[in-house]
């Protein structure tokens, strides 16, 4: 939004399930405008929460439901878990109680599992059958994998997920099951729960989305959208136009971080580096660290050259100095 506003003082934001947004320096001068709750496809939600029988095991109740929708047709297939317990709960059943997907492109994927992984890594079994995992703790190369594999026929049909998989990953399924009404420890929030099943259809694909609620969702409420300024943030604007209203202390913060990256890198080439969009999203802090880093001692990390080979073996010494720096 800052970036934009250098370039255009006439801008349009779109965004789903907002009713109203809280004053913050991004929007101020805005005018905001509730649009329709038009839908380019239809959702069927079915709420299996409810035929629950008193006596019954909960547990046993999802599992036989979640089974039974995936067993009855193969579609590309979305299951909100909501926490890693859940996902290694979920993960379970469905290694043991799913047959195997024989495609020659899962075979490849599993092979590269095995190889860099290793054979007791989870996501080995559970790719055989085309299901992956979606979640903050796996690499992030890997999960953008699997979100590529999700999108193909012959790929994974079904990802276990926890919120992540809502945030900033753009992929839709043809049916999505709410296992856990849950983001963690705490039940999720209207606007989450929104999002989440907003990934069932697709308009030009599925046309239908449907839904599986195994738990109660949380009652309709009206959404404000609160937009946060990061401290993080301060430190990558630019003194001389920050694209937004600045307080002294944080101009003041700015210009230090200014200063300390021309010392290091010279005036030109820091201008240059900063005008690219991957350095605008890193962590100042971590770019200082690695600044001196690299100062103190040119050569680091050791035998760096191995990353440009194709050999991800030799990679190991390079990562592990820079992993031990973060």
């Amino acid at each position: 939004m800052i970036e934009l506003g250098k370039i255009s003082r006439q801008r349009y934001y779109l965004a789903p399930n907002i009713h109203k947004i809280s004053d913050n320096v991004f929007t101020e001068g805005m005018q905001f405008m509730r649009l329709t709750d038009f839908k380019t496809v239809i959702t069927k939600a079915a709420h299996l929460y409810k035929n629950l029988p008193k006596s019954a095991d909960k547990e046993q109740f999802k599992k036989g439901h979640l089974l039974k929708i995936l067993q009855k047709k193969r579609a590309k297939t979305l299951i909100y878990a909501g926490s890693y317990k859940n996902i290694d709960t979920i993960s379970n059943i469905l290694a043991n109680d799913l047959a195997v997907k024989k495609t020659s492109l899962l075979q490849d994927f599993n092979d590269w599992l095995r190889v860099n992984y290793g054979r007791k890594f989870s996501l080995c079994k559970l790719s055989e059958r085309g299901i992956g995992v979606h979640n903050g703790k796996m690499h992030r190369s890997l999960s953008q994998i699997q979100v590529k594999l999700f999108e193909q026929e012959e790929g994974i049909d079904t990802m276990v997920s926890t919120s992540s998989i809502i945030e900033g990953v753009n992929t839709q399924a043809e049916q999505v099951v709410v296992w856990s009404n849950k983001n963690g420890s705490c039940k999720f929030d209207y606007f989450t729960y929104r999002n989440i099943i907003g990934r069932a259809g697709r308009m030009f694909k599925y046309f239908v989305g449907k839904v599986y609620l195994l738990e109660e969702p949380p009652v309709q409420e009206n959404t404000t959208l609160e937009i946060d300024f990061p401290e993080e943030v301060v430190e990558s604007l630019d003194s001389a136009n920050p694209g937004v209203e600045i307080n002294e202390e944080q101009n003041d913060r700015i210009k230090e971080y200014e200063s300390f990256m021309i010392k290091a890198l010279g005036r030109e080439n820091f201008n240059n580096i900063r005008r690219l969009p991957a350095f605008k999203s890193c962590d100042s802090k971590l770019i200082k660290t690695l600044v001196r880093k690299l100062k103190a001692d040119p050569a680091w990390p050791q035998n760096y050259a191995a990353l440009a080979a194709t050999n991800t073996y030799n990679w190991r010494e390079p990562i592990k100095d820079v992993i031990n720096l973060l």
